[in-house]
């Protein structure tokens, strides 16, 4: 049977019955400490394993299991930041790229050039795309809720 220790928020492991005895004894395992055996999804107390620190080890049965929070490595969180940007519709991704476009001619206007009136015009772009930029960004922020 193999076992895993939450540690800092991790689990650890899988380690075997012997091991966790000498985890026990050495005092890496404390009774308050998580564990949960392989195969299951409940993290328990350490002081709810019969022979952890006395004997045979199992699992002691209670009437109501206290759940607890145990951090894992899912993809729930990855799925969910992906769905969000796929929520934003086509056209405040269009004008975003359009104001990103513009803003960067506008700056490619200014630092290419020694024309006074046409560095302005470079300027007016860079600015006018930035604005137009964080108008589509609110937008997709509020449509998208």
């Amino acid at each position: 049977m193999k076992w895993y220790v939450a540690q800092g928020g991790q689990a650890l492991g899988p380690y075997t019955s012997d091991e966790m005895k000498s985890f026990a004894r050495d005092g890496s395992v404390t009774p308050e400490s998580y564990v949960c055996r392989e195969g299951l999804d409940e993290w328990i107390t350490a002081d709810r394993l019969n022979g952890l620190f006395d004997g045979v080890l199992t699992i002691k049965p209670v009437e109501q299991p206290q759940p607890i929070a145990i951090q894992r490595t899912t993809h729930h969180a990855a799925v969910a930041r992906v769905q969000t940007i796929e929520k934003t519709g086509k056209g405040w991704k269009g004008l975003q790229l359009i104001a990103a476009m513009i803003a960067i001619a506008g700056v490619c206007i200014t630092t290419g050039t020694q024309e006074r009136e046409l560095a302005m015009t470079g300027s007016l772009m860079l600015a006018g795309g930035l604005v137009l930029f964080l108008f589509a960004r609110i937008g997709a922020w509020w449509n998208h809720g």
